[in-house]
């Protein structure tokens, strides 16, 4: 926390009175104080990973902020969703090479919103956490405007939106990189996942055979059943509503299928090829 300080100290020395500043970080959601083992800390993941607890984490940030005035907004995803968006990204970020059943597991913490969102209260204050649902189609506006707007911007019609970063990488190359991670991509990650992201970027429709969801409906259901009660709560106490999600109705999603030898084959020479033609250019680049 000593660099989070740092970077506080800095913001401060910047700001002048009366102007907002805005931190935009997902992973402080997500972020907890680890402890080593045998110490005292709470296992979040059913003790397979890593001892640790967000409120203590909670706690630092706050004093890292200091004298700041501190409004949480905070976008919740559907669980189900949010978990299979994670899975992904812990695939393509890291040499994660378990199921998705598993890692729902481990992750069982983030989606209880019920007790993360009491911990943030219990530090910054209830009247202090402004939550909203993220279901882009009920937005009347576009998903820039509104979150302006839900800040207390304004917004301007001459604003133009940069490109889209940070694409979701199809299912196809998620499960072809976790395949990668059980046997040598751990000194190559980066260079593994730029080269899957650029094949994604260029080739949009080619990696959908094995479709969008990595839930079955049966483990679908069961993360969304645990969630229900505390979900209501959720509403009840931000929202003034009985439920947080208006899309509560789960559709049936087509049965998951595993990434066949066959494909893992056909990606990889689609891979080969890429990196081929990208030496070739380069090659010719250098004459």
């Amino acid at each position: 926390m000593r660099d989070v300080a740092g970077y506080f100290d800095a913001v401060r020395g910047q700001v002048r009175a009366g102007e907002l500043v805005l931190i935009s970080a997902e992973p402080l959601y997500r972020h907890v104080s680890r402890v080593d083992e045998g110490e005292e800390g709470r296992r979040l993941d059913g003790g397979a990973a890593y001892l640790g607890d967000p409120l203590p984490y909670i706690q630092a940030l706050r004093q890292a902020i200091g004298q700041f005035d501190v409004k949480v907004v905070i976008m919740l995803r559907r669980q189900d969703l949010f978990l299979e968006s994670l899975y992904s990204e812990q695939i393509m970020a890291r040499d994660y090479t378990d199921d998705i059943e598993q890692f729902a597991e481990e992750r069982a913490w983030m989606l209880d919103y019920d007790a993360r969102l009491g911990e943030w209260a219990s530090v910054f204050g209830q009247e202090n956490i402004d939550v909203r649902v993220f279901e882009p189609r009920r937005f009347e506006v576009p998903l820039e405007r509104y979150f302006i707007e839900w800040i207390g911007g304004e917004w301007d019609n001459s604003l133009t939106m940069g490109g889209s970063t940070n694409i979701t990488v199809p299912r196809d190359l998620v499960e072809f990189k976790r395949e990668l991670n059980k046997q040598w991509v751990r000194n190559n990650n980066a260079t593994i996942r730029s080269w899957l992201e650029e094949l994604a970027a260029r080739f949009p429709q080619r990696f959908a055979t094995l479709g969008k969801a990595y839930l079955d409906d049966r483990s679908r259901q069961g993360v969304m059943a645990r969630v229900e009660d505390g979900n209501r709560r959720v509403a009840q106490t931000y929202l003034g509503r009985d439920e947080l999600f208006f899309d509560s109705e789960l559709p049936s999603y087509p049965e998951p299928r595993p990434l066949t030898r066959q494909r893992y084959t056909q990606l990889s020479r689609v891979l080969l090829n890429e990196l081929a033609r990208r030496e070739r250019g380069a090659a010719q680049r250098g004459r």
